[in-house]
């Protein structure tokens, strides 16, 4: 995966059956994750344990790829979120939202 230059995201499909098979692994256990994950009255969860569990780092660091921040890009667009990103301990995303802004992390991280 990787980011173009307008911000999309270009994903190199799998070519070998071993890659396809651990591609599906990692989807669901993303999706099992997000799951498992405590959800409030509007569908929202704690943008902190996306962060730690999805993108392998804490949630201040997390946030600065919401809006930008230093070298960091602005991959929120689109994305709902509660909260201002500067109180990441109370920051929440939709959880329908939370695959989209996480493949956009790691497919910048990645590139």
């Amino acid at each position: 995966m990787a980011l173009n230059p307008e911000g999309e995201i270009e994903v190199d499909i799998p070519s070998s059956p071993e890659a396809m098979q651990a591609l599906k692994e990692e989807n669901e256990r993303r999706r099992q994750i997000i799951i498992a994950m405590t959800l409030d009255a509007e569908g929202y969860v704690s943008f902190g344990e996306v962060s730690r569990q999805l993108l392998s780092m804490q949630s201040q660091y997390g946030c600065r790829y919401i809006n930008g921040s230093r070298d960091y890009p602005a991959l929120g667009l689109g994305i709902r979120f509660k909260g201002r990103v500067c109180e990441y301990h109370e920051l929440r995303i939709h959880k329908d939202d939370v695959e989209q802004f996480v493949d956009r992390v790691w497919a910048y991280r990645l590139s």
